[in-house]
């Protein structure tokens, strides 16, 4: 079955869960006790911390472990919530992810929302002016858009608010084994996380300040440095470096990349062919490769995924965690588009096991339904079907 939701998770590599089983056979002592396996598995651990710091280019004191990309969001807006004055606000992106724009409302003292450029990035230009005029006490803004694929130009924000030392969060978490993560520690928090790049869930990462105190999100514990309390589970975040390590292998080879993005490119241009009226959001902006954030014509977009699914396909309506809510995403709100056309918006996000040939068939599949649905809806009455159209 063609699976094009990748990024809300992806499945589990082989060398990802070869690494967990092996670690869980051989190293599942917790690594805080006070007996000698106990000590190889903590230095086992503080390995896999020095090779997270190399891939990120970050010192690894940095790096903390945690459960996943949503804990290290809601710990950098508790950390700063903490740490801001009352005048003091945070400028977020325009469609961050749920877990860092209601984290940042329920903890920091005032929320600012940077505007969407036509794609949803945010200008460099504009923090710029931003920061200048003062009373900003931290950025968050994402790599890249967990809907569209959209990336931001990460690396000069981060560069803005270093020179008016003003700290910036980089939500990371759709980046990771998609594109080179060198450089990234050049920002003051990154958060990130194992299963959006074939590692298992529940594991994942927040890079800090090195001179970054508490109080802390999870306390009651030492580990990681006094930082986020709780045993560390080596077994997991073996896993998440071995799928990690493996897509920077994979990145390594540009050719390779270059042709899913020719796939992807090919998949986009069939459906514009056959489906007049579909809109690709952000199609002229610098986008991961496997992703495509499509405005449908014709029914809601439930009813094209329902479609979808019984032909054999999976894919989504946008971001994973946000699915079901009432209104539109965030990203489609920040662009100005009516909530009628937003409703239409399907997302597809392959992986780097997706096929040329699976590309090709969903495009195939999104073309014969859309003629389906604009049968059912010149000819559906006479034919005794009854077809609501939203």
């Amino acid at each position: 079955m063609p699976y094009f939701d990748h990024n809300a998770t992806a499945p589990l590599l082989p060398a990802s869960r070869a690494a967990f089983l092996e670690a869980q056979e051989t190293a599942w002592q917790n690594p805080g006790s006070p007996f000698a396996a106990a000590g190889r598995v903590h230095r086992l651990l503080e390995q896999c911390r020095e090779r997270i710091g190399v891939l990120l280019g970050a010192a690894p004191a940095r790096v903390v472990i945690t459960s996943g990309a949503t804990e290290a969001n809601a710990t950098v807006m508790a950390l700063m919530g903490r740490r801001l004055g009352a005048d003091q606000t945070v400028v977020l992106g325009p469609a961050e992810h749920p877990c860092v724009t209601e984290n940042a409302r329920a903890q920091l003292p005032a929320v600012e929302t940077a505007p969407a450029d036509a794609a949803g990035r945010v200008a460099t230009d504009w923090l710029e002016a931003r920061l200048g005029r003062g009373g900003v006490g931290l950025v968050s803004i994402m790599a890249a858009n967990n809907e569209s694929g959209v990336l931001n130009d990460w690396a000069s924000l981060a560069e803005v608010c270093a020179r008016h030392r003003v700290p910036y969060h980089c939500d990371a978490a759709q980046w990771l084994g998609r594109l080179p993560a060198a450089g990234l520690g050049r920002a003051d928090f990154v958060s990130a996380c194992a299963h959006k790049c074939g590692g298992p869930k529940g594991v994942g990462l927040l890079l800090v300040p090195e001179e970054a105190d508490g109080p802390w999100l999870l306390r009651g514990g030492d580990q990681e440095a006094g930082r986020r309390a709780g045993t560390e589970n080596y077994p997991a975040v073996a896993a998440f470096l071995a799928a990690w390590e493996a897509r920077e292998q994979m990145l390594a080879d540009g050719k390779d990349r270059q042709r899913r993005v020719a796939a992807r490119d090919a998949f986009e241009a069939a459906v514009c062919e056959t489906v007049p009226g579909v809109q690709v959001i952000g199609g002229g902006a610098p986008r991961l490769w496997n992703t495509s954030f499509l405005l449908l014509p014709g029914p809601a977009n439930r009813r094209w995924l329902a479609a979808l699914d019984r032909l054999g396909f999976q894919a989504s309506t946008g971001s994973a965690c946000a699915t079901g809510k009432e209104g539109p995403s965030l990203l489609l709100s920040a662009l100005g588009v009516d909530p009628l056309r937003a409703a239409r918006a399907l997302r597809v996000s392959g992986g780097w096991e997706t096929s040329a040939e699976e590309w090709t068939a969903l495009a195939r599949a999104l073309g014969d339904l859309h003629r389906r649905f604009a049968a059912e809806k010149s000819g559906g009455a006479s034919a005794g079907t009854v077809v609501i159209d939203p």
